[in-house]
């Protein structure tokens, strides 16, 4: 998509081909289907009201109760780490033992509030509007960086955990600043250091 953003036919071509390997796989390998269509009935039952210790029932059951939080306080949210102490009031039993609800914006949301949530959500944006910007190869990996760690954070934690998400920040910021070594470059010639770079 960065590469052929301003050649659109090229662009709905490629977008095609991913469609239909995309279908291809589904089709061709019965443990992919079998998978992605656990997933599907996994949200569906949830949808319905049905509540499991499954993966993405669990999910949708932390949608649903910290969307409930926001709704209740949405200006200024219940506050910086009152997640946890909230949720284990509100889920069922077997989930009481998660930290967080797999949805990074929802749980910002739930605990700033919709300004939180949103300052969070232009945090992240704003990393992919300045990867998008740049029409080179170093632009293209800072972007794809920048849409996996939104996407992680989006069905995971990907802002907040040690393992998986604050690695991800980090390639964030290293691809971000490689794509603009003249910025690094003139803070180190003037001594300003990281700070200046930034």
């Amino acid at each position: 998509m960065h590469q052929l953003r301003y050649q659109r036919l090229r662009l709905a071509g490629g977008l095609l081909v991913i469609g239909l390997f995309a279908g291809g796989l589904y089709g061709g390998l019965p443990e992919l289907r079998a998978k992605l269509d656990q997933g599907g009935a996994e949200v569906q039952s949830a949808l319905q009201g049905r509540v499991a210790n499954e993966s993405w029932n669990i999910r949708i059951q932390m949608i649903k109760h910290t969307a409930d939080m926001v709704l209740e306080k949405p200006l200024m949210g219940w506050g910086i780490g009152s997640w946890n102490e909230q949720g284990r009031q509100r889920v069922p039993d077997f989930p009481k033992g998660y930290n967080m609800p797999h949805n990074d914006v929802l749980w910002m949301g739930a605990q700033a509030g919709v300004p939180g949530a949103l300052a969070w959500l232009m945090l992240m944006l704003s990393a992919w509007w300045a990867a998008w910007r740049l029409p080179d190869w170093r632009g293209r990996i800072a972007f794809a960086v920048a849409v996996i760690a939104t996407f992680s954070a989006v069905v995971n934690n990907g802002t907040r955990d040690a393992t998986l998400g604050l690695p991800l920040l980090w390639l964030m910021g290293v691809a971000l600043a490689y794509a603009h070594p003249e910025t690094i470059g003139s803070a180190v010639a003037s001594g300003a250091g990281a700070k200046g770079a930034l």
